[in-house]
């Protein structure tokens, strides 16, 4: 999707501009992710130093080399590459300015939204994300704002300003539609889409196993990995983890019935698996003697660190919206008679991400 908003920007069709907070907290969450993936694999690498096996087949040097690698990458290395990344994905920065600093701190003091009561420190960087949304649509007039978060999206709310909580919803409007839309293309699209969300509908069985193993055959850890869940039994700060690696999905389920479209050729639907899944996070050393049992500490590094390393293998139930693009290929007038020769259905034929993954509920429940 964000391919597709890319492409729009390319044509001049839509402006991407993101606040300048919300750009900063984009980058830092990925640069923090990846800096916990990249101390892991130096700890897993370090495991296997001074091992037999390695002196003997040479490998001990190379392992000492790729730890040294690894350990010079530092985090303002991984800020600078995200930012980066967020620029190369057509995004403009909006930079803060004085009177977002003064609405901002107006808000803090005063408890407005999208602070959530006077002083509110957790809410800061919402505060100036609204100051800068607002002088968006100062600058830029009627504009779309993609925001998860009712009252933030309810402090700017305003006629000139359309909420959507997802891309999915943005590219559901209909006026992006327009925008991505080839005419002939479009009005194929709309006038047969009920039909093939009722041949999904009938070929679910079929469609389920083959999209499990595709998705086992590409790798689910493709969308899943180094994602953050929420859930009310996770003993970090936030009630929040990193998923850092997966197992293949079980227990597929997809919503055919709520299927949207979100462009021509590109669908999307609700879709629930079960997963196995290792979780990383961190727990406060002063908490650790309360932790659950299924929660595994690990007490290396100094004595002073506030904080803990700490991963548990889960099995969960993680909700999803799966986006499938048929592009052009699903239009096929040589046959008229069956639905499923007519629109052409294979997987190989159809390109699919996900999107919007959380954790709803761990289906173990450990004692």
């Amino acid at each position: 999707m964000v391919r597709l908003l890319g492409r729009l920007h390319d044509a001049g069709r839509v402006k991407l501009i993101v606040p300048q907070i919300a750009a900063l907290e984009w980058a830092s969450q990925r640069a923090e992710s990846a800096y916990q993936e990249i101390r892991q694999a130096i700890k897993s690498l370090r495991s296997l130093e001074g091992r037999t096996w390695a002196s003997s087949l040479g490998e001990e040097k190379a392992f000492a080399e790729r730890i040294a690698e690894a350990d010079s990458i530092s985090y303002e290395e991984l800020i600078g590459h995200f930012r980066t990344e967020l620029t190369c994905l057509n995004f403009s920065v909006l930079k803060l300015k004085p009177t977002d600093t003064e609405l901002a701190l107006d808000g803090y003091f005063n408890g407005k939204p999208p602070y959530s009561a006077i002083k509110s420190r957790k809410d800061i960087p919402d505060g100036f994300i609204a100051a800068a949304v607002q002088r968006a649509i100062k600058e830029y007039g009627a504009s779309i704002f993609v925001c998860r978060d009712k009252r933030l999206a309810e402090s700017v709310s305003s006629e000139t300003l359309d909420i959507r909580l997802s891309l999915e919803e943005l590219l559901s409007h209909p006026e992006m539609k327009k925008l991505a839309a080839d005419p002939e293309f479009a009005l194929w699209w709309e006038e047969h889409f009920t039909a093939l969300t009722e041949t999904l509908v009938n070929q679910n069985d079929e469609l389920v196993h083959d999209l499990a193993a595709w998705l086992s055959k590409e790798g689910l850890d493709t969308w899943v990995s180094q994602q953050t869940v929420y859930h009310h039994e996770l003993p970090e700060d936030n009630r929040s983890a990193q998923i850092e690696s997966s197992d293949t999905p079980e227990n597929i389920r997809i919503d055919w019935f709520n299927a949207m479209s979100i462009g021509e050729g590109i669908l999307a639907v609700p879709v629930v698996f079960d997963i196995d899944m290792t979780l990383a996070f961190m727990v406060y050393r002063g908490d650790a003697v309360e932790v659950p049992d299924w929660v595994n500490l690990s007490y290396s590094g100094f004595a002073e660190q506030k904080y803990l390393d700490a991963y548990a293998n889960r099995e969960g139930q993680l909700s999803a919206t799966l986006i499938m693009n048929f592009g052009n290929r699903v239009r096929s007038p040589e046959n008229e008679k069956a639905l499923a020769a007519r629109f052409g259905l294979d997987f190989q034929d159809v390109v699919f991400e996900l999107e919007d993954i959380e954790l709803l509920d761990f289906i173990d429940k450990p004692a």
